[in-house]
């Protein structure tokens, strides 16, 4: 337990550095669809970026910037999560879960232990040798820590949960936020919309990495009742 424990650590900070440092992809300047009439592919105008975004990219007032498959601006990162880091944020939440999951595991273990008291007859009194009062102190005090410990706990799985459950209907947290109309449509398939997130090569999945930024033109076409929202 305690070897694996280091692991898992690192895994969740590269993927909490990754997701906080690197970019969530952005359009290019100039862009407009390949270079056909942007009204045809039911584009949207951003009015401070000056250039058209494809579908589901929003503009971040924060980051200044539209970013392409908009999810949400994260405090905890301080950045955006946008198409090209979405991965990482999304393997951060699932090992931090799983830290918490194996942190508790261990943390039974060793209050297990620690509750097996020594007691020493002298005389016909019962006597608790120094070691054995000092582990149920240890005992008592890891119980009060789990408790605190337990809100984020449940907050950690609870939010990976929610995030895992939008990666696999092909929602954001933006699409959830504001509803749009068309969101669900997006979905094609439970496989192919985790491949949208994490790769395509399903023995990759839990390694973090960048992925590509693809703008949505195709996308764009494939659902004409894409809502034009003023961001």
């Amino acid at each position: 337990q305690e070897a694996f424990a280091p692991f898992e650590t690192a895994t969740a900070l590269g993927c909490l550095w990754g997701c906080a440092c690197s970019s969530p992809g952005a359009v290019p300047e100039g862009w407009n669809g390949s270079n056909h009439d942007p009204i045809d592919k039911e584009l949207r105008w951003c009015r401070v970026c000056r250039n058209w975004k494809p579908a589901r990219t929003h503009h971040c007032s924060q980051c200044n910037r539209c970013v392409p498959r908009y999810d949400h601006h994260c405090l905890w990162v301080d950045n955006c999560v946008g198409q090209a880091n979405h991965k990482y944020f999304v393997l951060f939440l699932t090992y931090v879960a799983g830290c918490c999951v194996h942190y508790f595991y261990v943390l039974r273990v060793y209050m297990m232990d620690g509750s097996r008291v020594a007691v020493e007859v002298d005389g016909g009194v019962a006597v608790v040798s120094a070691e054995g009062w000092l582990s149920l102190l240890a005992s008592v005090l890891l119980a009060v820590y789990s408790v605190a410990a337990l809100g984020f706990c449940v907050f950690a799985v609870s939010f990976c949960g929610c995030t895992c459950w939008g990666v696999l209907r092909n929602m954001t947290a933006y699409d959830e936020a504001t509803a749009a109309p068309d969101a669900p449509s997006y979905s094609n398939g439970i496989f192919n919309n985790l491949v949208e997130v994490v790769g395509p090569h399903p023995l990759l999945w839990p390694v973090p990495h960048r992925m590509p930024v693809a703008l949505a033109t195709e996308e764009a076409l494939a659902h004409p009742s894409s809502p034009r929202r003023k961001d």
